[in-house]
């Protein structure tokens, strides 16, 4: 079994631009605006990488950025604490939330009615409605680098930097917790039809079903195959995490394809 990566080149930035932490397609969109995340801002560009709009979105890094599920709205997180919802163009809609640590991951849940954030050890469920309940708990012994929420099955996934990822239910019910891993989980996200979800740690990639099961024991299906993704001799700083993504092809055996970056 091998792994494919489908490589497309994005025109260089221009000059005086900090270097992009992650990129971001637009969903169901005729603008196809993408979004680049770097120190303080994030640049909205078309699909030929031109930037369309730059935007001062946070003091210190933006460490995080999601757009809704049907393209309206961006919620971005960073560095100085605070999650904020922007339009598709670039224009502040709220702050929807402040802490006092840096917010490295964001996702939005399934009817893009509420949002689920990463507060130190804790993930924290935020409904738009100001007055509906918060569902806050700890769910890691490290600090939370990534999450990541299904709007099929509607499970939640998490890792950080106790060698762990675990899928939750979404009232914060813990499903599944895996042995720890050799390095902090970095990345991770689900397939779009919520069957299988990727993880991603120092040079490795794991494909999981979604029970989080990677030994096909008890009889559900998954892969136990472990990739190199990246041929580095050091770790990545967990303070800038990569990220991979799976998306439905007949590319592969198993249907499934991966992209990565870092």
């Amino acid at each position: 079994m091998s792994l494919v990566f489908l490589t497309t080149v994005v025109p260089t930035l221009a000059d005086g631009l900090l270097p992009p932490v992650t990129l971001l397609i637009l969903p169901r969109s005729t603008h196809d605006l993408r979004n680049f995340r770097s120190l303080r801002k994030f640049h909205l560009a078309s699909k030929s990488g031109r930037i369309e709009k730059s935007v001062e979105a946070h003091k210190g890094a933006v460490l995080a950025g999601r757009w809704n599920y049907d393209g309206t709205a961006l919620i971005t997180a960073g560095e100085d604490g605070q999650i904020k919802i922007w339009s598709k163009s670039g224009m502040l809609r709220s702050t929807l939330a402040q802490q006092g640590s840096p917010v490295y991951s964001v996702a939005w849940g399934p009817d893009s009615d509420r949002i689920l954030y990463t507060s130190g050890r804790q993930l924290v469920i935020k409904p738009l409605q100001p007055s509906a309940k918060v569902i806050q708990w700890k769910a890691h012994e490290g600090l939370i680098l990534k999450v990541d929420w299904n709007s099929v099955n509607e499970l939640i996934l998490s890792g950080g930097e106790d060698c762990r990822y675990k899928v939750w239910d979404s009232y914060g019910r813990l499903l599944y917790s895996s042995s720890p891993q050799d390095y902090p989980v970095t990345s991770l996200a689900w397939a779009p039809d919520g069957e299988v979800f990727a993880v991603g740690s120092f040079n490795t990639l794991h494909l999981c079903d979604k029970t989080g099961v990677r030994n096909g024991s008890g009889g559900s299906w998954s892969h136990t195959e472990l990739f190199r993704v990246h041929g580095y001799r050091t770790p990545i700083p967990v303070a800038n995490p990569h990220s991979i993504g799976v998306h439905r092809s007949c590319a592969l055996p198993f249907k499934q394809r991966f992209t990565a970056h870092c």
